[in-house]
Parts: structure tokens; C-alpha cells; sequence
């Protein structure tokens, strides 16, 4: 019968990027770039918000016997439109940092030093005692 070790990998977080600090003539550089884009960007989050919208009242329809029947609402496309939502409000946002993992169960090593280390503990009580 042979033993299997069990081997620890710790995941280590990746570094967390460098706040980003942009000179004011940057900023003032980028803000121009984006303002005569406005209308274009206000014509895509429109257009994003209609096709959520849309989604979220989909319905799906079968063709039985050569006739289109409604089978009712479109569950997947309603989901994945209220996925799409929350990534459009959240976009931006920092994750949240998860927690830490819960503690696992013993491995048969770790089991096998504890009983040795408490048998070496008790033969030494026993030698001090005599």
C-alpha cells in the first residue's frame, strides 16, 4: 500500500496595478477626444440598453406542423440579458476581494505526525517522571 503525500500549492494573488495618475493636460487632452465622440457613444449605450431591454421580454417560438406557435418566455435570452445588464452597470467597478478559503480537512500526514509527536511527547513525560 503506498501513501499518498499531499502537496500544498498556495495560489498567490497577482500584484495590484499602480493607481493610474494622469497629468491635468492629460486629462484635459482626453476629455477633448471624448466630447466631440458624445453623440457616437450616446447612439452605442442606447443601442446596448435597447438590446437588454429587448431580451429581457424574448419570447420563443416552434414550428409545429408548419404553423409558428409561441411556446412562451425565451428563458435562456432572458438571462443572458440580465447578465449583460449587470456587467454594463457594474463595468468599471473594482472586484471585490474574495475571502479566504476555509479551513480542509487533515491529510493522512499530517494525521500520522500529530500521533508521533504526541507519542514522543508521552514517552518523554514517562522518562521524567522515572
Amino acid at each position: 500500500m503506498t501513501k499518498q503525500k499531499y502537496c500544498s500549492t498556495k495560489k498567490t494573488q497577482p500584484a495590484k496595478p499602480a493607481a493610474l495618475t494622469t497629468s491635468p493636460p492629460t486629462k484635459v487632452d482626453v476629455a477633448s477626444m471624448l466630447d466631440s465622440l458624445a453623440p457616437q457613444i450616446a447612439q452605442l449605450v442606447e443601442g446596448a440598453l435597447d438590446a437588454i431591454s429587448a431580451s429581457l421580454q424574448a419570447t420563443s417560438t416552434v414550428v409545429i406542423d408548419k404553423k409558428v406557435v409561441d411556446s412562451g418566455p425565451d428563458h435562456y435570452a432572458r438571462l443572458t440579458g440580465a447578465k449583460r445588464l449587470l456587467e454594463f452597470t457594474l463595468a468599471g467597478r473594482p472586484r471585490p476581494e474574495k475571502k479566504a478559503e476555509a479551513r480542509r480537512g487533515f491529510t493522512m500526514q499530517e494525521i500520522e505526525a500529530a500521533m508521533a509527536a504526541n507519542q514522543e511527547e508521552a514517552r518523554q513525560r514517562g522518562e521524567q517522571t522515572h
